[in-house]
């Protein structure tokens, strides 16, 4: 998932720093790992509807999200899932940084899912954090 995420990295390292936590034990940084040069793959637990959503976000070195992939969620199929989907998560490809945690309040929700959408929305926050908090690739 993390070569599909960052299709340029050969190789990545894990990240063995301080990892992000911006809710205690709703919104954290599970894992980043490193493709030196190239950008890191940050994976990130959100609270979601169903429970912890996991997420895989791709980020280039210059900080631009490359990808954002759900790994793990018990949301409600047809309805949460949406906010899940490439055609949601695409909008936020090329994005350096997200103004706030809401995803409605920017404009990047599902209709009808706006906690799953929060959950996928505050994750890419976070990812983005972490990439604050590496400084960089």
């Amino acid at each position: 998932a993390r070569a599909e995420l960052l299709p340029a990295a050969t190789s990545f390292e894990q990240y063995d720093g301080e990892l992000v936590e911006c809710v205690e034990g709703k919104v954290y940084v599970e894992d980043c790992y490193i493709a030196p040069g190239v950008g890191m793959v940050v994976t990130v637990k959100t609270q979601s509807f169903g429970g912890m959503l996991t997420e895989m976000v791709g980020i280039d070195a210059d900080g631009a999200i490359t990808g954002v992939k759900v790994t793990e969620h018990s949301d409600t199929k047809g309805l949460g899932t949406k906010a899940h989907a490439t055609s949601h998560t695409q909008q936020y490809v090329g994005l350096t940084e997200l103004t706030s945690t809401d995803a409605k309040s920017v404009g990047m929700h599902v209709s009808g899912a706006s906690i799953s959408s929060n959950a996928v929305h505050y994750g890419i926050y976070a990812a983005l954090e972490q990439f604050k908090t590496v400084g960089g690739v």
